[in-house]
């Protein structure tokens, strides 16, 4: 746990970096029955051994009773969760719910090593906590997409980072990519779960007309493609999702398929373009990179496109 320091008239105060967001989103789950609890570690900080007098475990009822007077209680990890479940019986008494939590009783040097310790592990990278999460319907539509295995192009094509499309042949975009862009397109958290169904069907139609016309370059000959096209490349799907949106948008439900089909006969997907270092289709796919492929395939759109763009 972080601590901030705050100087007083004669004495230097710590404080828990507690975030406040956090707490109250972790609460809201708490309260709706959605959060899945994991352990909480604190330490009843050993100093004479007259502490042991102040927690008092009942094997009968397996329940552990803490006097909190004239007793330290460091939190070492999960501050923002013990102040959300404060928060969450505060507003729901009734609220039936458990948690583990892992209650060491050592001094203060100890628990300092406990710290050190809980810190090495290595933090899961955040776009695989969002591919965890079921509550971001950006990332559960192309879950979806990438299980269904009628008529679809990219059932099981979805690999979970770039080095698991290196290493199957079959991936060719990564959840990060295309969740991201799902987002910056539609934004399906505030919308109705209909919405987000039209999205997915959409999506499924809109790469089964372009791995379909290209059918080829997406399978017996991906590698072939790969080396001297950007065709297949994972951050292409960012153009080929905004395309495809634009398109629907400007000439509805039946024409926009043609319109796209016309359109992809003439880009120059080939390496040797600069217009694809221009826009970063080799960036990570960050907002910034995002917005710039998206403008490029915007301009298609509108402005026809030319060959060799």
């Amino acid at each position: 746990m972080k601590l901030n320091k705050s100087f007083g008239r004669d004495k230097i105060f710590f404080t828990p970096n507690i975030k406040p967001s956090k707490v109250n989103a972790i609460k809201q789950e708490m309260v709706n029955g959605t959060f899945n609890p994991n352990t909480i570690i604190w330490n009843i900080r050993r100093i004479d051994g007259s502490e042991k007098e102040k927690f008092k475990y009942n094997p009968k009822d397996r329940t552990l009773t803490i006097e909190v007077d004239n007793i330290n209680i460091d939190v070492i990890d999960g501050a923002n969760r013990t102040g959300a479940i404060l928060k969450a019986v505060e507003e729901k008494p009734q609220i039936e719910t458990t948690t583990m939590i892992m209650i060491y009783w050592v001094d203060e040097e100890k628990a300092r090593q406990i710290i050190f310790q809980e810190a090495k592990a290595e933090p899961l990278d955040e776009k695989y906590v969002d591919q965890f999460d079921t509550s971001n319907p950006n990332t559960e539509v192309v879950k979806l997409i990438n299980s269904k295995q009628r008529m679809n192009e990219l059932f099981n094509r979805i690999g979970l980072d770039n080095s698991e499309i290196r290493r199957e042949d079959k991936k060719i975009y990564t959840f990060d990519t295309l969740s991201k862009t799902i987002e910056y397109v539609y934004d399906l958290k505030e919308k109705p779960y209909i919405y987000a169904e039209e999205v997915e069907e959409f999506l499924i139609t809109l790469f089964n007309i372009i791995i379909g016309i290209n059918h080829d370059a997406f399978n017996e000959k991906l590698t072939e493609t790969q080396e001297l096209s950007y065709l297949t490349h994972n951050n292409m799907a960012i153009g080929f999702i905004i395309l495809g949106d634009e398109l629907m948008q400007k000439y509805g439900d039946h024409e926009w398929k043609n319109k796209l089909k016309e359109i992809l006969k003439n880009i120059n997907f080939q390496k040797s373009n600069p217009i694809w270092k221009t826009i970063g289709i080799e960036n990570n796919p960050t907002l910034p990179t995002i917005k710039k492929i998206a403008n490029h395939f915007r301009k298609l759109t509108q402005e026809g496109v030319v060959e060799n763009v």
